[in-house]
């Protein structure tokens, strides 16, 4: 005879008494609760230590580019003020070529306001009308300059009677020591 009709046609009787059943139950429930808290435990874990490797395989890229990006940008600070004074030259080349280019009394004003300069000063602003009135604006580091600029300016023999008039429209000292001045020459 099969073992499973056997079993089937006695009936089943439990004589271990009822706590002890409940007992047994209760401690399956605690082995899964504590098998399941260990596996929740072990992923949490896992999680972790897999974020941690993340961060620290991304944080040395993260480096170079940030010093990429910092020397990048110190290149174009650089770059900005090279452009800066690149764009002040080609203005002043552009006012230069105007005067060249254009009226012969112009250019000569021009040339001699250029050549009458004394060393140590510096053009900062030049402009020359159609009638060919010059406004300069000019720095230096002393007033004797400004006062050879005037003598060899008002020189009958080296301007060539080219200037009627010349006008001094301001004078201050910077904090640096610099006189800055500007002047309004009105050629014949």
């Amino acid at each position: 005879m099969d073992s499973q009709t056997v079993n089937t046609s006695r009936p089943a009787f439990n004589l271990l008494p009822e706590d002890l059943l409940l007992e047994r139950k209760h401690s399956s429930k605690l082995v899964f609760v504590n098998r399941l808290s260990i596996v929740v435990l072990v992923l949490i874990v896992l999680f972790a230590s897999g974020t941690l490797m993340l961060r620290l395989s991304q944080e040395a890229p993260l480096k170079k580019a940030q010093e990429t990006l910092s020397g990048a940008e110190s290149k174009i600070t650089a770059l900005k003020d090279r452009e800066s004074q690149l764009l002040t030259l080609k203005q002043q080349l552009g006012l230069i070529d105007s005067l060249s280019g254009g009226d012969t009394k112009k250019r000569a004003v021009f040339n001699l306001m250029v050549l009458s300069l004394p060393f140590e000063t510096q053009i900062s602003d030049l402009g020359v009308d159609k009638n060919g009135q010059m406004e300069a604006v000019l720095s230096s580091v002393s007033v004797d300059s400004l006062e050879t600029l005037l003598v060899n300016l008002t020189n009958q023999e080296k301007n060539s009677d080219l200037i009627r008039k010349i006008e001094l429209n301001s004078l201050a000292v910077g904090k640096d020591g610099q006189y800055r001045f500007s002047l309004s020459i009105t050629p014949k």
